[in-house]
C-alpha cells in the first residue's frame, strides 16, 4: 500500500496547476501594490469606470537604472525581475471610486468602448521606499519607478535612467 502512496503522490506532484506557488508576497507587500496600482490609476485622469485585467502580466522591465544610481535602485529590479517570473491574481482591493475586474481574454479581444488597465507585479527595494512597475492603459503601456513619501505614492523625480513605453 505504500508504493501506491507514493506512486499517487508523484502522479498528483506531476500534475499541471497542482504544484503552482504563485509569488510570495506578504502582507505589506500586497497592500502597498494595490496602492501604486491605484495611485497610477488616479493619475490616468477622470476615468468613469476602470476594467482591471484580474490576473498580473509578466513582462521585461525595461527600464535600468545609472551606474551611479545603481546602489540606489538595483534591489527593487532584482525583486521585480523575480516575482514578475510568475503572474498572480489580483483582487478587488484597488482605491477607486468605480471598477470591475474582468478577464485577460476580455481585455485582449477588447473594444476600445472599456477603460482597462493590466499591471506586472511590483517590485520593491529592501525598505519598501522604492517601487517599480509596468502599467498598460488602453493600447499603451510604460513601466515607473516611485517612491513613498510622507506614506503617499508618487513618481521618483530622482530617476535618472533611462525610460521606456509601447503603444499597440
Amino acid at each position: 500500500m505504500s508504493g501506491f502512496r507514493i506512486f499517487a503522490a508523484v502522479v498528483l506532484i506531476s500534475l499541471p496547476g497542482v504544484c503552482y506557488q504563485p509569488p510570495v508576497l506578504t502582507p505589506e507587500e500586497e497592500k502597498e501594490s494595490y496602492l501604486i496600482y491605484s495611485t497610477l490609476l488616479e493619475d490616468k485622469g477622470r476615468v468613469e469606470e476602470w476594467a482591471i485585467v484580474q490576473h498580473t502580466r509578466s513582462v521585461d522591465i525595461c527600464l535600468h537604472p545609472t551606474k551611479e544610481q545603481e546602489s540606489v535602485y538595483g534591489s527593487l529590479f532584482e525583486d521585480y525581475a523575480r516575482k514578475n517570473q510568475k503572474g498572480f491574481a489580483l483582487g478587488p482591493y484597488f482605491k477607486l471610486p468605480a471598477y470591475s475586474m474582468v478577464s485577460p481574454e476580455e481585455w485582449t479581444r477588447s473594444s476600445r468602448s472599456r477603460s482597462f488597465a493590466a499591471f506586472s507585479v511590483v517590485g520593491f527595494n529592501k525598505d519598501r521606499t522604492r517601487a517599480a512597475v509596468c502599467v498598460w492603459t488602453g493600447s499603451s503601456g510604460t513601466c515607473h519607478v516611485l517612491i513613498k513619501k510622507d506614506d503617499i505614492w508618487q513618481i521618483d523625480k530622482n530617476w535618472r535612467g533611462d525610460g521606456c513605453g509601447w503603444a499597440a
